[in-house]
């Protein structure tokens, strides 16, 4: 799993502690490698489900304003490390891909495609023989 956001990494891996067949990378995922700014909901005040939100642009989260009254004032910057998809597979030693899932707040189809591409070309990353 890849979760940029701090909190949310931890309590997914203290949710599959113990289960060597899940691992979670704490980056975002991008069509580069490198850091960049991420756009997060921190705040006493605003509703449960707020904390969960998280994108590269700041006028994503504004677009939920109606719901959250003060959201304006309660968006953090944070700066984190971004991965490709390309990585996330050398670094799991990725042969053979049976499901992918991603959730990455409106870039879904962005990334998916470029993805795809990069896996197509070649399966295995940068290790890839034959």
């Amino acid at each position: 799993m890849v979760e940029p956001q701090r909190r949310a990494a931890e309590k997914l891996r203290e949710l599959y502690e113990g289960n060597d067949r899940i691992i979670t990378l704490q980056a975002a995922l991008d069509y580069k490698c490198g850091s960049c700014t991420l756009y997060t909901v921190e705040s006493e005040a605003a509703p449960a489900w707020a904390g969960g939100m998280a994108s590269f642009r700041r006028e994503t989260i504004l677009k939920h304003a109606t719901l959250v009254p003060g959201l304006e004032t309660m968006i953090k910057e944070v700066t984190v490390e971004c991965v490709t998809f390309n990585e996330v597979l050398e670094l799991l030693n990725c042969k053979r891909l049976d499901l992918l899932q991603i959730d990455t707040e409106g870039a879904d189809a962005y990334l998916l495609s470029h993805s795809i591409a990069c896996y197509r070309d070649n399966p295995l990353g940068s290790q890839a023989s034959d």
